[in-house]
């Protein structure tokens, strides 16, 4: 078996033995970036091509061509080393079983075409000696040759016979020695392989497990500070409302002692002017619980519904969208919140990263009102070594800003080295929060309109995205 210094051109002409090829060799495997080493092996009926990864040493490929067919067959690739190793020891024994039969043969043609060559060699010789004796001492000569060729074609079938007995027990014990010597090179390298990959695991699984950690932390601490946050705003809400009640009722009662007044004082004008008696002033009965009088411009009087203290509608967006507020509502609190920035990625094998993307802007437009939201997104997390979160993006508008309060950032991913060392790509930054508190007796039939920021994309090596922007809308 050769082995070639140059690399090949073109897999499809490699010559039998082995070879080294790169990646401009033409007619690789598919799925291969750079080069690897061919194994070509040949016989009568076909020929095989074993091809190994430089990227990869654990990936073993294998295709065939059979004179039969006249082609390649497509690439195959071995994932497994029992199955490697039995796909390679049957073909090495297929290829020394082909070869010494091939040997044999070969040999015995060339035997029995030598002493053919001889015999005739021998009787031309003989009939040009005998010359005009010929005729007489044919019958002599013919079987003196015949016992003559009969000894020497004894001779030579032994002879091939003990000559093909001794290939055949040689390379018997070859094929022997390199099965058990193939055999205990594989059990050694999945010794060291199988140690290996339960290193990398146990590295991988420690930093896995302190990232999901430290992860489901700053998440709590996100939900937590987003509950304390609505909880504070809804007291707010039903503190404002509970006074507006209360307002309401006791604005409406002295008005309604006012009217009483000039009522009573009216109808003793009247009594007094014309003597003829006194008018009463009714009003209506209210239709319904929890309403109180008002006047248009005309001075009429009617019964309007107060602010209902528990909310008529409470939405949640996550996707651009746009409704129509109930007929009746009142007031309305909203909670606008921009995409957290995707977190920065970082690979030690050549140091080149990727830096995460920014997250969206929300906005959110009540129509013909001076609501006007914009909550910005998080700022995108840095591809550079162990560089901290980004900052905080500054510039929302529309109501009480908290910067850095909204959705969060991505986590920028981590990579570990066999020495222990690792690589770390920044946080995508936090998004920032808006919220709104508008009371209006004329919101019912406005149409509001919600603009989602999406979260940023992460790096690519396994940094995560940000978390997508999000509206929150109580109406009564």
């Amino acid at each position: 078996m050769t082995e070639t210094a140059n690399p090949i051109d073109d897999l499809d002409n490699a010559a039998a033995g082995m070879h080294g090829f790169d990646a401009d060799t033409q007619n690789r495997p598919p799925q291969m970036s750079g080069g690897g080493i061919i194994l070509v092996i040949e016989d009568a009926a076909r020929k095989t091509q074993l091809v190994v990864d430089d990227a990869n040493a654990h990936a073993l490929w294998i295709r065939s061509w059979r004179t039969d067919e006249s082609r390649w067959r497509r690439w195959k690739l071995f994932s497994s080393m029992r199955q490697i190793n039995k796909t390679i020891t049957a073909r090495i024994a297929d290829a020394l079983e082909t070869a010494i039969n091939g040997e044999v043969e070969d040999r015995r043609a060339a035997i029995v075409a030598a002493m053919e060559q001889e015999a005739a060699a021998r009787q031309t010789a003989i009939d040009a000696a005998v010359g005009v004796e010929r005729a007489a001492r044919e019958s002599a000569l013919a079987d003196a040759a015949r016992q003559r060729d009969d000894a020497i074609a004894t001779a030579i079938v032994a002879e091939a016979n003990d000559r093909d007995n001794a290939i055949a027990t040689a390379i018997s014990g070859e094929v022997q020695q390199r099965t058990s010597a193939i055999a205990v090179e594989t059990a050694a390298r999945n010794s060291a392989i199988s140690e290996a990959l339960a290193g990398e695991a146990r590295k991988r699984t420690s930093s896995i497990t302190a990232a999901v950690a430290a992860e489901s932390d700053r998440r709590t601490a996100d939900i937590e500070q987003f509950d304390r946050r609505v909880t504070a705003s809804v007291a707010a809400v039903a503190s404002g409302v509970r006074q507006d009640i209360e307002g309401l009722s006791e604005r409406h009662s002295a008005d309604i002692a006012s009217l009483q007044g000039l009522v009573a004082a009216a109808a003793a004008a009247e009594v007094e002017k014309n003597s003829i008696g006194v008018r009463e002033l009714k009003i209506a009965e209210p239709t319904s619980p929890n309403q109180c009088i008002t006047s248009n411009s005309d001075g009429a009087l009617t019964w309007e519904a107060r602010v209902n203290p528990s909310p008529i509608m409470i939405r949640n967006f996550t996707t651009n969208e746009s409704i129509v507020l109930p007929v009746g509502s009142k007031a309305m609190l909203i909670e606008a919140s921009g995409g957290g920035g995707g977190g920065g990625a970082r690979t030690y094998i050549n140091q080149r990263g990727e830096d995460g993307t920014k997250g969206g802007d929300t906005t959110v437009i009540l129509e013909n009102s001076p609501i006007n939201m914009l909550a910005k997104g998080g700022q995108a997390g840095s591809a550079s070594i162990n560089r901290p979160g980004a900052n905080i993006v500054s510039g929302s508008r529309g109501g009480d800003v908290y910067d850095g309060g909204g959705a969060s950032g991505g986590k920028g991913n981590t990579h570990y080295r066999w020495d222990d060392d690792f690589y770390s790509g920044g946080d995508g930054g936090p998004a920032s929060c808006v919220t709104k508190y508008w009371r209006h007796n004329d919101l019912g039939g406005k149409r509001i309109t919600v603009r989602i920021g999406h979260g940023g994309s992460g790096g690519a090596g396994r940094a995560s995205p940000g978390i997508g922007g999000y509206v929150r809308l109580w109406v009564w």
